[in-house]
């Protein structure tokens, strides 16, 4: 005799598939955490890697890299015995001389001659025809390793800018990995040491073109240091242990006497999960 089995109701079937998804939807924002939280990890170790690559390239060439605004750096192609027009274009960013100086703009090194510490009149650099690249002097070997670090462009930062055009939109950047899509530039700031207040030891041009362009305005100063505008990145990298009115005891970004952290060095700043700089959840190395 045969036994009859009886199969799920529909009634049944739309209960487990309810479960399942009740399920689901307890355990993606989990695993999203979990995600989220392993690449905030990763970029705290890539920062310290590009911060030791930067205290090596200090070590060695007597001096951190530059982080001003000198000209357009160009990159290899193209006419090598015109003088490029860069009026149309806004100067590579402190973000763009990291990378140049740590790795290379070809990524096989560091190279005395080139357009921020030796040449700012728009020339290129001595031309090898057989090579397809300027004549190298004092190559130094790259100070970091790309498999440590996120590489991109500005263009994959922010594909709609109007901000970015010519080789600030191409040359390559650090970058962070919270957001995939649109990963952030690392910004770097290089101390001016000679200088004694907030406002001058580091300069807020030295990335302006990514900061302004990257952040929102929230109309609301009071909450969060976006660094929309000058006042917004001086509060931010501002020493609360400096800066205190001796009359009144009260700190303030504003005295005289305020100094920014790593006064004497540089800073490095990752935009951190809300992709905007100046906030609470940014990586720094301060």
């Amino acid at each position: 005799m045969r036994v009859k089995r009886r199969g799920f109701t529909l009634v049944e079937l739309l209960t487990v598939i309810a479960i399942i998804a009740l399920l689901l939807s307890l355990a993606l924002p989990a695993l999203n955490e979990a995600r989220m939280k392993a690449r905030e990890v990763g970029d705290k170790a890539s920062l310290r890697t590009i911060n030791d690559a930067i205290e090596n390239f200090a070590a060695e060439m007597g001096h951190y890299p530059n982080s001003r605004r000198n000209g357009v750096l160009y990159p290899f192609s193209g006419d090598p015995t015109a003088i490029l027009d860069t009026a149309a274009w806004p100067p590579d960013q402190g973000a763009h001389v990291l990378f140049e100086s740590l790795v290379g703009l070809d990524r096989i090194g560091y190279q005395k001659d080139h357009f921020y510490y030796v040449r700012d009149d728009g020339k290129p650099m001595t031309w090898d025809y057989n090579l397809g690249r300027p004549v190298v002097t004092e190559r130094r070997s790259p100070f970091v390793k790309l498999e440590s670090v996120n590489v991109g462009t500005m263009e994959k930062a922010h594909p709609a800018s109007t901000n970015f055009q010519g080789n600030v939109n191409n040359n390559p950047v650090f970058m962070d990995t919270l957001d995939v899509s649109q990963p952030r530039p690392i910004l770097y700031y290089k101390a001016r040491t000679s200088r004694h207040l907030l406002d001058q030891i580091y300069d807020y041009g030295d990335n302006a073109a990514i900061t302004d362009d990257i952040n929102r305005d929230t109309g609301d100063p009071y909450h969060e240091r976006f660094f929309n505008k000058p006042a917004g990145f001086y509060e931010y990298i501002w020493d609360p242990k400096t800066g205190v009115d001796p009359s009144s005891g009260v700190a303030s970004f504003g005295n005289p006497s305020a100094r920014p952290y790593n006064a004497d060095t540089f800073i490095l700043i990752n935009a951190g999960r809300d992709h905007e700089y100046g906030t609470t959840d940014d990586i720094t190395n301060f």
